[in-house]
């Protein structure tokens, strides 16, 4: 994903999303990279939002997505969100267990080209 591309998806209305940034300053010696992002945006008409996680190809397996899904987690519960959904590709069997382990239901849904994950806080 073009860093441009990433930079303008932090770019939110903080009384209805989140976003939360991972980079690379400590991770490697050369100048920052922004190694994943997680978004949180909330409903207008209910207490409910949709979580989105998205990790560079090159840092994926190393939790980055996992943490992020957490700390979403954590900021949903103080704002007193009482359910998050997600779509996961189908083939992302990996982010699919992340959810799973962090309490989200998963809802196979035929034909289409993602799973859905739920949780209610």
């Amino acid at each position: 994903v073009d860093h441009a591309r990433l930079a303008h998806l932090c770019l939110i209305d903080y009384h209805q999303e989140m976003a939360l940034l991972a980079t690379t300053d400590r991770l490697t010696s050369g100048p920052p990279e922004i190694a994943g992002i997680g978004r949180l945006v909330k409903s207008y008409t209910s207490n409910e939002a949709e979580l989105a996680v998205i990790v560079c190809d090159h840092f994926q397996k190393h939790g980055i997505g996992a943490e992020l899904v957490r700390q979403l987690l954590e900021f949903a519960r103080d704002e007193r969100i009482q359910k998050i959904t997600a779509s996961v590709l189908r083939e992302n069997t990996a982010m699919q267990k992340v959810f799973h382990r962090l309490g989200f239901e998963l809802k196979d849904v035929p034909g289409d080209y993602a799973v859905t994950a739920e949780i209610m806080l």
